[in-house]
């Protein structure tokens, strides 16, 4: 040892601790397909880091750019570091590429992202409605298709 005595002084913006985060965690299966319009909540394992990350960054991707999970309301994707939040699927994506990134608004290393999952479009046939007489030789009128 040279100096024991010697002093070595480290820049306060090289400590940050070392978080991360967990999309899906066990007993709460990754999304699949979601259908637009529909209740889901986002789940994430936060490693007990509670009071060392209060909050926690969500975003969503919907095929083409990232957007704050929350762009159609107060888009700040700031959220409690509390484990789940619920979402309100967008109506107006249709996508298979879909993803969740979640991180450490003071800390972009501490970062899960999902894999790809579709959001499918709900489809709402409203004639010929179950009522509707079929003619031999004549092929039903669908009228109306939203969604």
């Amino acid at each position: 040892m040279a100096n024991p005595t010697e002093e070595f002084v480290e820049s306060p913006d090289a400590f940050k601790i070392r978080g991360g985060f967990v999309l899906y965690p066990a007993g709460h299966p990754a999304p699949g397909t979601l259908l637009s319009g529909e209740a889901h909540t986002i789940w994430w394992d936060n490693l007990g880091l509670e009071a060392q990350i209060p909050n926690a960054r969500l975003e969503f991707y919907d095929g083409s750019s990232w957007h704050n999970y929350d762009y159609k309301t107060t888009d700040t994707g700031i959220i409690s570091n509390s484990g789940s939040v619920s979402w309100s699927v967008p109506t107006d994506v249709r996508s298979t590429a879909c993803k969740f990134r979640i991180s450490d608004p003071n800390n972009s290393e501490a970062t899960d992202i999902t894999g790809n999952f579709e959001i499918r479009p709900i489809i709402d046939v409203t004639a010929p409605t179950t009522a509707a007489k079929w003619t031999i030789d004549r092929p039903p009128q669908a009228t109306t298709i939203t969604g």
